[in-house]
């Protein structure tokens, strides 16, 4: 994810994940992955700083994938942002901003090759007002509903 500078790459084994339908963690020839089912809108979560110097203008989601087995198919997302205010967010609930929606494209021909789809997310409602220096949860989720691969 980036805004003019990188601030975070997303790992799969710093997943925090949700309660039910959640990623799970697996390998791939020695690579660790979060595997997401084709059927349920399974779904991963990190939390991050916005840096003190975030100068804001939205941020860019970078989705790098690839399909189990599929060659043909395509890949689609959904990323939420959710801005957690001191003295306002309650953690005993979600509070995400509306889903931006990574519009699905085709996987590679070959099983194993990854594929990069980006999001850009619109400072404002969009990033839940998130700021500078605020602490923020981004939610990946598999858009079932508008892509195909098994």
């Amino acid at each position: 994810m980036a805004s003019g500078n990188i601030l975070a790459t997303l790992h799969p084994y710093a997943n925090e994940p949700p309660g039910a339908n959640y990623a799970i963690a697996d390998i791939r020839n020695g690579h660790p992955v979060l595997a997401f089912d084709d059927t349920t809108s399974w779904a991963a979560a990190w939390t991050i700083v916005l840096p003190d110097n975030y100068g804001g203008g939205g941020l860019t989601v970078e989705v790098e994938s690839m399909a189990a087995s599929a060659t043909t198919g395509t890949h689609g997302w959904t990323v939420e942002v959710e801005r957690m205010d001191n003295g306002t967010t309650d953690f005993d609930a979600d509070s995400f901003a509306a889903a931006q929606t990574i519009t699905a494209a085709n996987v590679p021909g070959t099983s194993g090759q990854t594929m990069k789809q980006s999001i850009n997310i619109s400072t404002g409602a969009n990033m839940d007002n998130a700021a500078a220096g605020d602490t923020v949860r981004l939610r990946l989720k598999r858009d079932v509903a508008n892509d195909n691969a098994v």
